[in-house]
């Protein structure tokens, strides 16, 4: 996954740090941590990474410090430095179960999984709230379904959507686990559960991929009909996506439909021309 893609991920991981990290943590240690957030908005991430130390001098069992430290690190290609941060961390006694997912979503994207599974083990043991529960469950299954042990994955991805049935990204990642194991009745359960849980869901892309994987799932089972019917709710979110025209051009093939089979291999062709032509 490309260096934004993290970088977009440790973001969002420092908002939720300063909500559910720094619950319980000294004084001093929220105000730096809130200035490492402000110096890396600014582009200063070496200076964030030497005010941590400074503080961390002071408080060096804190495992906010040390998270927040070990994810500015991977900003500036320094992870095995992370790394080590990482390791301090799981040794802190005020480690919480969202600074484990912290860790385990920022080490599946620098491929340590091995140093993942590791955090996924002490998280297991530590109370947290439902929030924090939920986030460590997701990011553990996450972790597990990259490291073959779907079954594990699918119990842990259950949970985090019973506690947080609004979480769009949970039910995506639950629904992969079925489809690697072909449970294609499982797929279409599961979006149906989180359709139903969510009556008004944001059309972001997450969601029109949900829509698609339950459409391939009705293309196995060779419902071509439904497949239809998701599929173009994908495409109305994500109009441009042409693997998505081109899944409604087979299903519409597979139902004999030709002329609207060709209308969307057509629309497909002309969106794949406009951008060759940008």
């Amino acid at each position: 996954m490309s260096r934004c893609v993290l970088l977009a991920l440790s973001v969002l991981a420092f908002s939720c740090l300063d909500a559910h990290g720094s619950e319980t943590a000294p004084a001093p240690v929220v105000r730096a941590s809130q200035m490492a957030r402000h110096l890396v908005s600014v582009q200063k991430s070496q200076e964030a990474i030497e005010l941590l130390t400074r503080v961390l001098r002071r408080f060096p069992d804190s495992a906010e410090l040390l998270v927040r430290r070990g994810q500015i690190r991977t900003y500036v290609e320094q992870n095995d430095a992370a790394c080590d941060d990482f390791k301090l961390a799981l040794q802190s006694a005020n480690l919480n179960p969202f600074q484990c997912s912290v860790m385990i979503a920022i080490l599946i994207e620098l491929d340590h999984h091995d140093l993942a599974l590791k955090v996924y083990t002490k998280g297991k043991g530590l109370s947290g709230s439902n929030l924090q529960r939920s986030t460590f469950l997701y990011q553990s299954g996450c972790l597990l379904r990259r490291s073959n042990r779907r079954p594990e994955a699918i119990v842990l991805l259950k949970e985090a959507a019973r506690l947080r049935p609004t979480n769009l990204d949970c039910c995506e990642e639950l629904i992969l686990v079925y489809a690697d194991l072909h449970k294609w009745d499982e797929v279409i359960s599961t979006a149906n559960s989180f359709e139903k849980a969510n009556k008004v869901v944001e059309k972001r892309s997450g969601l029109a991929r949900i829509y698609d994987r339950r459409a391939s799932a009705y293309m196995y089972k060779k419902q071509y009909r439904e497949a239809i019917a998701d599929i173009s709710k994908a495409i109305a979110i994500s109009p441009l996506t042409v693997a998505f025209v081109r899944k409604r051009a087979e299903c519409y093939g597979k139902l004999g439909d030709r002329l609207a089979q060709k209308r969307d291999e057509e629309r497909a062709d002309e969106i794949v021309k406009s951008f060759v032509e940008k």
